[in-house]
């Protein structure tokens, strides 16, 4: 903690579980490794096989956890394995009913998972600092993407960025969309796809704020690499249950941001190809991933 901030870890599983400044809490949830997102019309092959590694919904098991006072500064580091809580199969995306059932088979270490090693360092100013490197492990699956993901209270839909834009864009298809300083809200990136997916991606963002209308709220940041991101309305099942764009409701009390070290080009599989081997990302190499977020 520090003058008018303090951050907090959850010490079962290591996870960065809270952010509150001038006394308010600003994280509905934790900041949780993110390894699937709703599959495009191109894509609902890809997605099945993540279910299938239990890549939807996901636990941590803490291997170790060290804290240290640096005196103008506090740095933890973690070592967490993260894993699939249940395999799952997906039918009926894309048709009129999508229903996700519990597979019988129990995931373990063959399957898709991860070890996430982090290094977070705390300023005196509310700066806070995440250096990570995530290891697939088990099967080396083709991945929608991977990141992390984080739920802000509903008032902190306004979002400015600088990034490519103002349209959303993908690995394969950004290059319409110049670098620049953009400003839209969580609802307005939400596109009322006829099958309801993933959408309101940005490639190669330096910075994303999310505010409230009084313009309080956090700033993130790329230390090195640019991120890919997104702030919706709604979260990844949401998108993954809703036929139709009329089945999500009018109103959420949350703001998913989303920030992304890879995330998959979405080719033309639907009536074509696939996208370039480029574009495809796969748990087979180290995925490092650095920012900073702090109060504004």
């Amino acid at each position: 903690s520090g003058k008018d901030f303090s951050v907090q870890f959850d010490a079962a599983t290591g996870e960065l579980a809270q952010f509150t400044v001038n006394g308010k809490p600003l994280f509905k949830t934790p900041m949780a490794v993110n390894a699937l997102r709703a599959a495009s019309s191109n894509e609902p092959g890809v997605m099945a096989k993540s279910m299938a590694n239990g890549l939807r919904e996901l636990k941590l098991e803490l291997l170790s956890y060290e804290a240290i006072d640096n005196g103008n500064s506090v740095t933890v580091k973690q070592s967490i394995k993260v894993s699939g809580k249940q395999a799952e199969n997906i039918s009926g995306y894309g048709d009129t009913k999508t229903t996700i059932t519990a597979r019988k088979q129990p995931l373990n270490d063959t399957n898709t998972h991860f070890i996430n090693n982090l290094e977070w360092t705390i300023y005196a100013d509310g700066t806070v600092v995440c250096q990570s490197v995530l290891l697939p492990r088990g099967n080396p699956l083709e991945l929608l993407r991977l990141g992390y993901e984080l739920q802000l209270p509903a008032n902190m839909d306004n979002v400015a960025y600088y990034g490519r834009g103002p349209e959303e864009n993908y690995a394969d298809r950004k290059s319409g969309m110049p670098l620049g300083v953009y400003k839209t809200t969580a609802w307005d990136s939400f596109f009322p796809y006829g099958r309801p997916q993933d959408c309101g991606n940005h490639e190669d963002t330096r910075w994303v704020a999310v505010t409230d209308d009084k313009g309080n709220g956090l700033l993130f940041g790329s230390v090195g690499a640019p991120f890919a991101f997104s702030a919706l309305p709604y979260t990844t099942t949401d998108l993954i249950l809703a036929n139709h764009p009329v089945e999500l409701p009018k109103t959420t009390d949350k703001t998913v941001l989303v920030l992304s070290s890879a995330t998959r080009g979405l080719g033309g599989a639907s009536c074509g190809p696939g996208p370039m081997g480029r574009d495809i990302i796969k748990a087979n190499k180290p995925y490092p991933m650095s920012f900073f977020m702090r109060p504004i």
